[in-house]
């Protein structure tokens, strides 16, 4: 997880040098290491979209080795996805991921109890899985706007957010919730924090 994330960035670093044939190597790697890598070319297309470009397409080769990529994986594993439906059914399904999605979420704010892994109860914990579906929402929204306005801080928050799709249980896999799954999310959060603490005056000023 850690080489992922790291790859992830400097690959974004790669790209915004002009080395991008670099950065495409290096995103490659970052996916061999945790699939969490594959939202690079969305990461790359918002970069670009916030640097000034009205129509990215940066992104393009690294989806093109997102897409070679899948394609091994899935022949070599036979399968997409890693596991079938937690709970059996797409509404236990989902409200154990939300729940998972949730407690990550909740971590970030306040890094308590913190495990290897992390079970749920199928049974209750729908308020859980309804307040972190209306957080991400939120989130996603203010988000989409920072993007459009071209805001420096909606890129933090877009690899934040982007961040959590390959482990959302969106396609099942192996756990529901994990430590590992924020540590893009908290780099696109401290990208942001920066870019906020770089504009307040007093401490541009140094008071």
């Amino acid at each position: 997880g850690l080489l992922a994330a790291a790859g992830v960035l400097a690959a974004l670093l790669l790209h915004d040098s002009g080395r991008r044939r670099t950065a495409v190597a290096c995103g490659a790697a970052a996916l061999l290491c945790r699939e969490s890598a594959a939202v690079l070319p969305a990461l790359i297309w918002a970069w670009d979209r916030v640097r000034g470009e009205e129509r990215p397409k940066g992104w393009a080769p690294h989806g093109i080795v997102l897409f070679f990529f899948i394609a091994a994986r899935t022949l070599t594993l036979g399968t997409f996805a890693q596991r079938t439906l937690w709970g059996g059914s797409w509404p236990v399904h989902l409200k154990l991921s939300l729940q998972g999605l949730g407690l990550g979420l909740g971590h970030v704010v306040w890094p308590s109890d913190l495990r290897v892994c992390y079970s749920f109860s199928e049974a209750g914990g729908v308020l859980a899985a309804f307040s972190a579906a209306l957080l991400l929402a939120g989130l996603s929204c203010w988000t989409a706007r920072g993007l459009k306005a071209r805001r420096p801080w909606s890129f933090g928050l877009f690899l934040g957010l982007t961040s959590l799709l390959p482990v959302s249980n969106l396609v099942p896999i192996d756990a529901l919730a994990a430590d590992r799954f924020l540590y893009l999310l908290l780099a696109g959060l401290g990208l942001s924090l920066g870019v906020v603490a770089a504009s307040w005056t007093p401490l541009r000023h140094g008071a």
